[in-house]
């Protein structure tokens, strides 16, 4: 059994507290983070159809007409016709960009 004097024992009172807030879509300096973080949710989400998960790389994850970060949420996202087919546009990659709900209803309206 070791005995030791209750005075050389030294307590380090030092703590260090880590506070790692949310990253802001609208702090340049977040901008890296949040691209490699949508991008591997892209990639690992099930609910996203292939051709979205391709746009949403070729868009950088965002919005073709506001520019601001796409939610996963499908229900949100729509797929828009940049030229439309009414007019002649054609079904493909080149010719679709994805879009906020709201963005789409309002480019349409």
């Amino acid at each position: 059994m070791l005995i030791c004097d209750i005075q050389e024992i030294k307590v380090n009172q030092e703590v260090e507290l880590r506070f790692n807030p949310s990253p802001n879509p609208y702090n340049p300096e977040d901008y890296e983070f949040i691209d490699k973080r949508l991008k591997r949710q892209i990639k690992n989400d099930l609910r996203v159809s292939k051709l979205k998960q391709n746009l949403l790389r070729k868009q950088d994850g965002l919005c073709a007409i506001c520019g601001q970060i796409i939610n996963l949420d499908e229900s949100q996202v729509e797929r828009d016709h940049i030229i439309p087919l009414s007019e002649g546009g054609k079904d493909t990659m080149k010719n679709t960009a994805l879009l906020h709900k709201y963005c789409h209803q309002r480019k349409t309206s």
